[in-house]
């Protein structure tokens, strides 16, 4: 079957083809089959979720049927980040080691992370491991903003949450020491 394996739930209609053109019929959740080997996929009728699509095919000569069933994901769009938190928001600028950074909230396949800015031509983006709502990097040697959006196969979400380290620069230490007689 030459069914993806995601579509967007907002996503158009597709045509799907069986192996045997013109035979054949299709079943399943958002399914028209058109009678021709064809069927119509509406990801919209189909609904959210995994969905089992069968094809199903009967040789005219010896009457033997089979059938192939193909898995595809109707996905949503994403919904926003609704935090970041971070596990040291205030730091001192020779702090070295590595910060947590991590989204709650909001729903998608994925969280993109950015510092600095959120999306835009050229944000710096952060990667992340196989969790993408939780990422470690190394301490941040400025103050620095960073940003989370859920990104689906359907998209990216309407708005970054965004989070602020605070870098403490160290005090100057004094270039001159003196000491008073007490008495």
């Amino acid at each position: 079957l030459d069914l993806a394996s995601v579509y967007c739930v907002s996503g158009n209609e597709v045509t799907i083809n069986g192996n045997h053109p013109g035979a054949g019929s299709f079943s399943g959740p958002g399914i028209t089959d058109n009678g021709d080997g064809t069927a119509l996929f509406n990801p919209s009728l189909a609904g959210l979720g995994s969905k089992s699509i069968i094809y199903e095919y009967a040789d005219p000569i010896t009457t033997c049927i089979n059938q192939d069933t193909a898995v595809t994901v109707v996905e949503g769009a994403p919904e926003n980040v609704a935090y970041i938190q971070i596990s040291d928001p205030e730091i001192c600028a020779d702090a070295g080691g590595t910060v947590t950074l991590q989204a709650f909230g909001g729903s998608g396949t994925w969280v993109n992370w950015f510092e600095n800015s959120c999306g835009g031509s050229h944000p710096e983006i952060l990667s992340a491991t196989a969790d993408s709502s939780l990422i470690v990097i190394n301490a941040p040697t400025t103050s620095t903003y960073y940003f989370a959006q859920w990104e689906t196969e359907c998209g990216v979400s309407d708005l970054c949450a965004d989070n602020y380290i605070v870098v403490n620069q160290l005090p100057t230490v004094p270039d001159t020491a003196w000491a008073s007689q007490i008495g």
